[in-house]
């Protein structure tokens, strides 16, 4: 490396202490993945069936949402009923909350949902309207009517909206008449951000693995999940995600009211993680499982072998990635692979956003270089100057090097399925011959 270079470098560690201590500046926005409150609150709320949700304020953030696919299954049209009061200049000025009463009614009389679930966007947050004074009272015999403050200006992130929404429900869970819990029985959260055939084969992994353990699963958190199901998420021994940090402020919320174990093993990608994913879920049950012995396990070991010995001893890893669970995730299964990682552009305001999970896993021991740049020429400077190393990143900006561009929305990641997908696309990556122009993926 360079001495440039050498500045640029340091821990991430390091870079979580010193955003907790706001030694920091950081520019104000928000994670451009992620969105603001109101996207994160929506897609909490849109899982649910038998929920109407409710936009308070002007059509456009509605009309936006309306035209994507769904979250958590958007392998076709969102067409569940969404509504929004769609303010114009006249509700801006003289106020909403009329126009509000009367959208909530409008969604009784054509749906009389389980769940109506009141959001707001910016304007109606802008200029105070009294959401809660309106809407409290308006429920009716078996229906709950919720609402949340979820303006993007308010500086609340994607995270926080999900997770508001998340503690809502949790609520509402602690309002139904109890159930016994039952013994052996686990709930399972499959990763966000999936659709189509991949949701399906990630949450069957799952199951599958907590099945070799000997547990049942209670329940799935899924696209369409029937209200009471998600109620009756509490009649289980315990929670377990694949992303742990969507589903963290569930988690809490269930163990505090109704005393569910929370396993907070996360990102089962490679075979170390996926091993260590099941191992916490046995510990968390009291199961004495040793899985060294799976016949399963035995393959993957074997190919795993066959991936280190490729890559050679030594290697560099270049991380590019923008969310932090999956950051941590290539991190850790470049190290199962044997390769050495470094992390480059990572924008403090998501380290803030995300600070709990960034803080879980400094304290049990991740840590992984970083270099900070968020710029394409000097992380290419940073990449040319490591010989020859393998670089994670969705974009091939590095001509001549080998590119590991794999797709987490339509390929399995997760498990020990995951783990032989991913080692025999690193193969690939590092066999395929590569061309000295970024134009060209590869020599033919």
């Amino acid at each position: 490396m360079t001495p440039a270079i050498e500045e640029r470098m340091g821990l991430f560690s390091e870079l979580v202490e010193a955003v907790e201590a706001d030694a920091v500046h950081i520019r104000e926005g928000l994670d451009m993945h992620q969105f603001c409150a109101y996207w994160g609150a929506h897609e909490i709320f849109g899982y649910i069936d038998d929920c109407v949700c409710l936009v308070h304020g002007t059509a456009g953030c509605m009309s936006n949402r309306r035209f994507l696919l769904p979250f958590g299954g958007a392998d076709q049209c969102h067409m569940e009923p969404q509504y929004t009061t769609a303010f114009s200049e006249h509700d801006v000025i003289f106020g909403g909350e009329r126009k509000l009463a009367e959208a909530v009614a409008l969604v009784q009389e054509r749906h009389d949902p389980r769940l109506i679930a009141v959001i707001t966007n910016c304007c109606a947050d802008i200029i105070g309207d009294d959401v809660g004074g309106v809407v409290r009272g308006m429920q009716r015999e078996g229906q709950r009517v919720v609402w949340l403050h979820t303006a993007g200006f308010t500086g609340k992130s994607y995270r926080k909206g999900s997770e508001e929404a998340f503690r809502v429900l949790a609520g509402l869970m602690a309002e139904a008449p109890a159930k016994p819990v039952v013994p052996g029985t686990i709930n399972l959260f499959p990763r966000r951000w999936i659709w189509g055939e991949n949701q399906k084969r990630e949450a069957a992994e799952g199951i599958r693995m907590l099945e070799k353990l000997g547990l049942r699963v209670n329940s799935i958190l899924r696209k369409g999940i029937p209200y009471e199901e998600f109620l009756d998420l509490r009649t289980a021994e315990a929670n377990v995600s694949q992303c742990f940090y969507w589903s963290m402020a569930l988690f809490e919320e269930m163990a505090t009211r109704f005393g569910t174990k929370s396993i907070k093993a996360s990102n089962p990608i490679g075979l170390t993680a996926s091993l260590a994913w099941m191992d916490a879920t046995a510990r968390a049950m009291n199961l004495d499982v040793d899985l060294h012995d799976d016949p399963e396990v035995a393959e993957l070991l074997d190919l795993r072998e066959r991936v280190r010995a490729r890559l050679g001893g030594g290697r560099k890893a270049v991380i590019w990635t923008q969310t932090g669970e999956k950051l941590i995730g290539l991190a850790k299964f470049a190290r199962d692979v044997g390769l050495d990682p470094i992390v480059v552009g990572v924008d403090p305001a998501v380290v803030r956003d995300k600070v709990s999970m960034f803080r879980k896993e400094v304290n049990d021991g991740f840590d992984v270089p970083l270099y900070l740049s968020n710029y394409v020429e000097e992380i290419q400077e940073l990449v040319n100057s490591l010989g020859d190393p393998v670089v994670l990143c969705n974009e091939d900006y590095f001509p001549g090097h080998a590119v590991f561009r794999y797709q987490w929305n339509d390929q399995q990641a997760y498990g020990l399925a995951g783990a032989r997908s991913l080692y025999a696309e690193m193969l690939t990556t590092v066999e395929r011959r590569r061309s000295r122009y970024s134009l060209l993926g590869e020599v033919v």
